[in-house]
């Protein structure tokens, strides 16, 4: 009975140890299994990490590109600004210089206006003097034909005189014969 007890003993030993062995087997299985879905967890991890990773060398890649881009636009606006600036004051000048020839423009333009109201006062003065001309020219005339009627007063008075003269020889007996032209001239005068 002993060795039957010891045999079942060992059995019993041996069933524990079989039923530990299962459950260690189980849990190395479930370790087994842990460790793969770890490992294909980190397996696929990793993957994203290095496609991350080259998505973010791509993306530097790009960056340097574009800051060199960005570097190279930024020389030829600075160029270009300098360019302006330099165009800008050459633009300065010659704005400055246009103010002067518009402020001597003036100037002469002010210096014409006046001319033109000296020219404009002249002109009137021109005409005042010419209708004054005009009119001393009609005067002139007047005068002339004044004159002239004053020269036929002094042939008339002459005349006159003369026939006067004539008929005081005649009263006095001495028969004077006058020209026709004169006669009719005194007749149509005295009419």
């Amino acid at each position: 009975m002993g060795r039957s007890r010891d045999k079942r003993s060992v059995e019993m030993e041996r069933d524990r140890l079989r039923e530990q062995v299962k459950s260690i087997m189980a849990k190395n299985m479930e370790l087994v299994r842990q460790i793969e879905k770890n490992t294909k967890q980190h397996n696929n991890r990793e993957q994203l990490y290095d496609d991350e990773l080259t998505q973010i060398k791509l993306k530097y890649q790009r960056e340097i590109e574009r800051n060199e881009c960005l570097r190279q636009t930024n020389e030829n606006l600075l160029a270009r600004l300098k360019e302006e600036l330099a165009n800008r004051k050459g633009d300065t000048y010659e704005l400055e210089s246009l103010r002067g020839h518009i402020f001597n423009l003036t100037s002469e333009l002010q210096l014409a206006q006046q001319q033109a109201e000296m020219g404009v006062q002249c002109k009137q003065e021109l005409a005042r003097l010419e209708s004054e001309f005009i009119v001393m020219s009609e005067v002139q005339i007047k005068c002339r034909d004044k004159f002239s009627e004053i020269d036929n007063f002094k042939a008339r008075d002459e005349e006159f005189h003369m026939l006067q003269t004539n008929y005081n020889k005649e009263l006095k007996g001495k028969p004077i014969f006058l020209p026709k032209t004169t006669y009719r001239k005194l007749i149509i005068n005295n009419f």
